[in-house]
């Protein structure tokens, strides 16, 4: 498979490469590997030392989503990973962006959405317990949290999404090294 898109943000001596491995790219998991393959190889060519986290999305029985939710937090599972970060947009009418978490993810959440408030357009909605009600956070393993970055079914928010991909991958990359420190 190919990567159709990658983000490549650094600062504070940390740098990340985002890719949308999971149910956005690649249909088995042998696809998904070779989408992580590239990565690495890439990241060696321009001397960098590559780590490997899973950013993925959704909930178990979501309206329109399928097996691939699940098999992207079995496969979080299967890699042992640290942090499971869930990028999200919302819907069903609302303004701005708010991040789920569970007792374990809540720093590292307040972190990513003190970020988010100094770039976008609206005011996070704030924290949310996601440790009952959030399938992906009670079943991955690790660290895990959900952000929901907008609403995609408002139109300026929207535009803001599609205009801003990097800022907003700057402010998330961001959120993660300010916690990290």
């Amino acid at each position: 498979p190919n990567i159709s898109r990658a983000t490549y943000v650094n600062g504070n001596g940390r740098e990340f490469l985002l890719t949308p491995v999971g149910i956005d790219e690649g249909e088995t998991v042998e696809d998904r590997f070779e989408i992580v393959e590239n990565c690495i190889d890439f990241l060696k060519r321009v001397g960098k030392t590559p780590k490997i986290a899973i950013l993925a999305e959704g909930r178990k029985d979501d309206f329109g989503r399928g097996d691939e939710v699940s098999k992207s937090i079995k496969e979080s599972n299967d890699y042992d990973v640290d942090y499971h970060i869930a990028l999200h947009s919302n819907a069903g009418g609302g303004k701005g962006s708010e991040g789920w978490h569970s007792y374990s993810s809540k720093k590292l959440t307040k972190s990513i959405l003190t970020k988010l408030d100094e770039i976008l357009p609206y005011k996070t909605r704030g924290l949310k317990d996601g440790s009952k009600s959030l399938y992906e956070i009670n079943n991955t393993n690790s660290c895990a949290t959900l952000i929901e970055v907008l609403f995609h079914d408002d139109y300026m928010q929207a535009k803001f999404i599609t205009t801003n991909y990097y800022k907003i991958a700057k402010a998330i990359f961001d959120g993660i090294v300010s916690y990290l420190d």
